[in-house]
């Protein structure tokens, strides 16, 4: 009888000793795993940082920083108000866009320039003088980084917009000095831009650039620089080709996700409020997951960031990294969906076009100052070395390294064997001159 009433606290002793156990060995199981994967992933960490990229946002912030002015530089205020009136003005400025194979204005479309211009004479001459002036993204907008988000793109697109058609209605009256001078600041805007290492920064310098660039070929169809002016322009675009910024904007989407998951480790609902989807990380109260899903994320980025890093011609021959987002939570797929834009292998592209046009750019130059100096184009490439180009610039998307030199009737032009959308078409990559 007494044998009987035992068997029943018996068999829940036994009970308890075998969950005990069991969650026992899961919870050493546990341990081992997230040492493992925390491990893992700060050697990843430590191996970025090592190569020069900057892993927290402390290290973000110092670099976007280190240009800041005085706060006695009382000049500032001025330039943002010129900014934001000339924001204003450009919203219809949609000349440039998808606009890569543009014809000069026509005397209307000239005459609807030249009266947003005329509104804003004072306005953009501040944004030519604020141009000058080292970072002038703290001039022009924003104060902190943290403030950069993709509403401000169009703004930062229209003070491109009027500087480009501030030069085009100057070369149509032939005013080569005021070409020259909004020409130049457009440039230099593009190239203030390449300090930060956000996404959003990478994006304006493209844009930017681009307008520039397609204002540059309608330009020349009407006047001729200075050989000096256009040695200017072609040392522009070589700093815009080299200060690409894309493996940058990479290593700071990197150093966000190392702050989220630190966010995550200290409170795991912490991305609710942080504004993201709910219920992202249903699994993330087991550490050895999210230690994992941590080093997956760290591995992906660092993949894309070895991508960017390599040589155009490399790229060009290179299957870009695989980028598929999907809803299992390992990899860091759901988090790095929400820090990387998921139209990067269109950005990877994109820098790759605009590096190629900016070479084909360089040359052209080179072919213009040759024709200032000798009354023609060069019959080939070739004779632009080494007087007007030390080198030629290599075509990324062409084997053998070489861009073409296209000659039809009055038109010329430094042709890359790669290709780019420009609305519905595809076009050549390609820098074009013109016999006047």
């Amino acid at each position: 009888m007494k044998t009987r009433n035992l068997r029943p606290l018996l068999l829940s002793l036994l009970i308890i000793l075998s969950l005990t156990l069991f969650s026992g060995f899961f919870a050493v199981l546990f341990y081992f795993n997230h040492s493992h994967w925390e491990k893992a992933a700060q050697e990843k960490l430590d191996e970025l940082s090592a190569r020069g990229y900057p892993v927290s946002l402390e290290e973000v912030h110092d670099r976007y920083h280190a240009h800041e002015f005085d706060p006695a530089d009382n000049a500032a205020p001025a330039y943002q108000n010129a900014f934001a009136e000339i924001t204003e003005s450009a919203k219809s400025f949609d000349f440039f866009r998808n606009n890569d194979n543009a014809e000069f204005p026509t005397p209307e479309k000239l005459n609807e320039f030249s009266e947003v211009l005329s509104e804003n004479e004072t306005a953009l001459a501040l944004l030519i003088e604020a141009s000058r002036r080292p970072f002038v993204r703290l001039d022009l907008d924003f104060r902190l980084g943290d403030e950069l988000v993709l509403s401000h793109i169009n703004p930062l697109y229209g003070s491109g917009n009027i500087l480009a058609a501030d030069a085009l209605v100057a070369a149509a009256a032939h005013d080569v000095a005021r070409a020259e001078e909004s020409l130049i600041a457009l440039f230099q805007i593009a190239e203030h831009f390449t300090d930060e290492p956000f996404f959003v920064s990478f994006l304006n310098s493209e844009a930017i650039s681009r307008y520039g660039r397609i204002a540059l070929e309608l330009i020349l169809t009407k006047i001729d620089f200075p050989a000096e002016t256009i040695v200017a322009l072609e040392n522009i675009l070589k700093n815009l080709e080299e200060r690409r910024s894309l493996n940058f904007a990479l290593a700071t989407a990197l150093a966000y996700g190392n702050f989220s998951y630190e966010q995550i480790n200290r409170r795991p609902d912490w991305l609710k409020d942080a504004s993201m989807p709910p219920g992202i990380l249903l699994f993330y109260e087991l550490s050895g997951l999210k230690s994992q899903d941590k080093f997956g994320y760290f591995k992906k980025t660092s993949e894309l960031i070895d991508f960017a890093e390599l040589s155009p011609s490399e790229r060009a021959k290179t299957q870009t990294p695989s980028y598929i987002f999907s809803t299992k939570l390992l990899d860091g797929e759901k988090l790095q969906a929400l820090l990387i834009p998921s139209n990067l292998n269109d950005f990877l592209d994109r820098d790759l076009q605009s590096i190629t046009y900016l070479r084909a750019a360089r040359i052209g130059l080179a072919a213009e100052r040759f024709r200032l100096a000798t009354g023609q184009f060069p019959e080939n490439l070739n004779e632009l070395v080494p007087n007007y180009l030390e080198k030629l610039p290599i075509d990324p998307y062409n084997p053998d390294g070489s861009f073409s030199w296209i000659r039809e009737n009055s038109l010329h032009a430094v042709r890359s064997q790669g290709t780019a959308k420009n609305s519905s078409q595809t076009i050549p990559i390609e820098f074009r001159l013109q016999i006047r």
